[in-house]
């Protein structure tokens, strides 16, 4: 299977930020990747805190700003808590 060219090579999404559920693992890390390399700053959730410092030290290398949250998306407190701490930060 070819490789895929790097993002910010066919789309430049620097200055919006994303934010991406189940960001520690599978899809949602795959995501993750594929933004930062884009540019997007962003605000990974997942209730694998361990899995969320693992994506941290991956995506180091892009020059994007990344918040996690531990949210247990099963939980309405705990997502309601989320959007308390995102309010005047919404993802683009």
């Amino acid at each position: 299977m070819k490789a895929l060219p790097p993002l910010s090579e066919l789309i430049s999404l620097k200055g919006k930020k994303a934010l991406i559920t189940g960001s520690a693992l599978g899809i949602g890390k795959a995501m993750a990747w594929r933004f930062a390399e884009a540019g997007a700053d962003l605000e990974l959730v997942d209730m694998n805190e361990r899995g969320l410092r693992v994506v941290i030290g991956e995506l180091s290398k892009f020059e994007v700003k990344i918040n996690t949250h531990k949210v247990d998306l099963s939980s309405k407190e705990e997502i309601d808590v989320l959007w308390e701490k995102l309010q005047g930060k919404e993802p683009d």
